[in-house]
């Protein structure tokens, strides 16, 4: 009585048909001819006949049980079996011998009708695979825990093809082994799991484990793993539904492997089990998260690392998605990962024209001119305690700073409108602030702790003002910039280059922000510059040329000349303890403040420029132009004194400089001067306001300059040019306590 089948056949190669069978079993009244045995092409033109009536046989069994295995269309789902092929004669003895030494014994040895061997090795439970791939793989992994090496010329390709037909030889013998039971054989199916590597039907099972164990908290609330869900861990197929063995699954990357009986096939996926769902709404998530905050300028990738936008480059990006985001880079069945969709959103989604500080603006994402930019700005200005609180250091240290009260209010008033727009997250553009005074008296101080430390920061702008930097990028960082007794009236060119960088800090407020390897862009920047200087004249050079069309920009305090205000000072690292503790209540009193009604307001810079008349006059005196204005002072005197008649004088540059020559004692000194320094000094005069002049267009469209006797009034004995300081009112002090 025939046993119940275990492999499957068709009658010839050309055969569709599977049919169950034990070819060990199989008997047949034709026999092939001595020819068909002996002669290779011969066989194959019987395995091919459609009509041979013969057995062709496989231990696969397929998703179809009804058709013949085959890769693609009826791929295995079942190895019940292993048949090994050997493609040389070998005597009956040393096939025995082998058989002796194999640990994994064959259950019956056949021979083909070539005359070649063939052992085979029936399986006491079928192995569950999943398609065609997983299948040769089995067979590879079976080769060497079967150890076929043992006889000479296995056919290794018939082997690993698991939709191969063997063509039965019809002469079979048990070498008296049984089928292979466990736990040898779980052992084999437990091992080649952990080393496969399944591909799920659909796309995107590549999940963090952590969060596929909440997941499965949530839906299976019965689920229970003996270890930590890792991957390749073993426990219960809790998700099949009759399967009770504790040890039945295997966790992998993309799902689950299962040994159960109960399940339909080998390999489950997330989607499977956790549903499709699952799994698309977390590669959305992972995506939007992984690429939240983050935007591409066209040549970096800009995200936040400790609190602050930092440039990337793409493989730092990459490493950021795979490490800290756990995006993957495997890619599904349309060609792309996970870590490269984010990649192209970033391309297109959150492209920005330009990444820069845009100081006191909302952080992130920001319109700049109609278009996006982010804005890298960390610059954030020191909060205002919310109640009233002492002071003590700053209230003696800033009243005693200044040279008299009303400096000391209008630097205050400065501070203020600084500092409200900030805190507002309104930029509004103030003043160039020249600080002069003896040196040690803490001008720094209040520069750098005070007014920099309110504002969220300074930097020293020493090579960006006076030495042009062609990038400076750092210097828009922070709102404040500072210059610290930095002289640059050594060189007349330096100096006018000075004086040219500050008015365009303080009149402009769009500025080229280029930092070296990244995508240059156009910044908003309404920061303050402040200038500390000593008081002697070499110092002074720095204060720029005070003409009608810089005095609006720029405000000039003097400060104390009494060195008692030094008492106050304490080591360096107490007074920053002091000044961090004391600095927010300072601010609280100073944005309640109401500045006095003689400080007048400005529209565009919050509050009226102020100079120190001793010290704008110091700067006038200290001028380029001021040695050319001594000699047209004197000539004009002459002229008008020896032409008593004469209401103006009026002529071109080369007539004044003609004047110039009529007095014999200019020789020396015209010798340095030409035609052009004399037109650029004229111009500054005029320029800066102290000596009335105007200019008319002469014959072929010259330049007539024209200077009035009243104007030289003064200086001719004629009438007081003197006019008296207006008597301030009393100042609303700042600290009522």
């Amino acid at each position: 009585m025939a046993s119940e089948p275990k492999f499957f056949h068709v009658r010839n190669i050309v055969d569709k048909v599977l049919t169950p069978c034990n070819p060990w079993e199989f008997s047949s009244e034709f026999q092939p001819s001595e020819k068909i045995r002996l002669d290779k092409e011969e066989r194959q033109a019987f395995y091919h006949n459609p009509n041979t009536n013969w057995s062709f046989y496989t231990p696969v069994e397929p998703a179809n049980p009804n058709q013949r295995p085959s890769k693609d269309d009826n791929p295995p789902k079942w190895i019940k079996g292993f048949a090994a092929d050997y493609d040389v004669e070998i005597p009956e003895a040393r096939v025995n011998e082998a058989v002796d030494a194999m640990k994994i014994k064959p259950s019956w040895a056949e021979k083909s009708l070539g005359g070649k061997v063939r052992l085979v090795w029936i399986l006491e439970r079928p192995i569950h695979v999943d398609g065609y791939a997983h299948a040769v793989f089995i067979q590879q992994q079976a080769e060497k825990w079967l150890k076929l090496d043992m006889l000479p010329g296995l056919d290794t390709g018939a082997f690993h093809d698991p939709a191969r037909l063997l063509c039965n030889g019809a002469s079979w013998r048990t070498v008296g082994n049984g089928p292979i039971h466990d736990p040898d054989l779980q052992a084999f199916i437990v091992r080649a799991a952990h080393e496969f590597n399944f591909t799920p039907a659909q796309s995107g099972n590549d999940i963090p484990l952590e969060i596929v164990e909440k997941a499965l908290r949530e839906k299976f609330p019965a689920f229970s793993w003996p270890e930590e869900f890792a991957i390749d861990s073993q426990g219960p197929s809790f998700w099949v539904e009759g399967s009770t063995s504790p040890l039945s699954a295997i966790v992998k990357a993309e799902g689950m492997i299962t040994f159960s009986d109960h399940a339909t096939k080998p390999f489950y996926s997330w989607a499977d089990i956790l549903g499709i769902e699952f799994v698309r709404e977390f590669q959305t998530a992972a995506t939007a998260n992984a690429t939240l905050g983050i935007y591409f300028d066209g040549k970096n990738w800009w995200r936040k690392i400790k609190g602050v936008y930092k440039a990337c480059g793409e493989k730092e990006m990459s490493n950021h998605f795979r490490v800290i985001c756990k995006l993957s880079t495997k890619k599904d069945k349309s060609g792309e990962s996970p870590v490269e969709r984010a990649f192209n959103y970033l391309y297109n989604e959150a492209r920005v024209d330009g990444a820069a500080p845009f100081l006191f603006r909302p952080e992130g994402l920001i319109d700049y001119m109609g278009n996006p930019v982010l804005n890298i700005s960390s610059a954030k200005v020191v909060q205002p305690s919310s109640t009233p609180g002492p002071y003590p250091f700053i209230k003696a240290f800033l009243t005693r700073l200044f040279f008299n009260e009303e400096q000391y209010f209008r630097a205050l008033a400065w501070h203020q409108h600084f500092y409200k727009s900030g805190l507002d997250q309104k930029p509004r553009p103030g003043q160039a602030i020249f600080l002069l005074g003896p040196p040690g008296i803490g001008k720094g101080l209040y520069s750098h702790e005070i007014v920099g430390r309110s504002m969220g920061g300074f930097t020293d702008a020493s090579t960006f003002l006076v030495e042009g930097d062609t990038f400076g990028s750092e210097n828009f960082h922070k709102p404040l910039l500072c210059l610290d007794d930095d002289t640059p009236g050594g060189s007349v060119f330096t100096q006018e280059q000075f004086a040219s960088r500050l008015k365009k800090a303080v009149a402009n407020q769009e500025f080229k922000y280029h930092v070296k390897f990244q995508v240059p862009c156009m910044v908003e920047w309404s920061g303050r510059v402040l200038v500390t200087v000593n008081l002697d004249y070499t110092s002074t050079r720095i204060v720029i040329p005070l003409d009608n069309s810089n005095l609006d920009k720029v405000c000039i305090f003097r400060c104390t000349s009494d060195e008692s205000i030094k008492e106050l000072f304490i080591e360096r690292h107490a007074l920053k303890a002091v000044l961090h503790t004391e600095l927010p209540y300072f601010l609280h009193d100073l944005i309640k403040w109401e500045p006095p009604a003689y400080i007048a307001r400005d529209i565009r810079f919050g509050y009226a420029s102020w100079q120190d008349p001793e010290l704008l006059d110091q700067a006038h005196q200290t001028s380029k132009a001021a040695p050319f204005k001594e000699i047209l002072l004197e000539e004009l005197c002459n002229f008008f004194k020896n032409n008593p008649a004469e209401p103006v004088w009026k002529g071109t540059v080369t007539q004044l400089f003609r004047l110039f020559q009529s007095n014999p004692h200019n020789d020396g000194m015209l010798k340095r001067i030409d035609l052009t320094n004399i037109n650029r000094f004229i111009e500054n005069v005029a320029k800066e306001g102290l000596i009335q002049c105007t200019a008319e267009t002469g014959d072929f469209k010259t330049r007539v300059w024209v200077f009035s006797r009243p104007a030289l009034a003064s200086l001719l004995g004629t009438a007081a040019a003197t006019t008296p300081h207006p008597q301030l009112p009393a100042a609303v002090p700042i600290f009522t306590k």
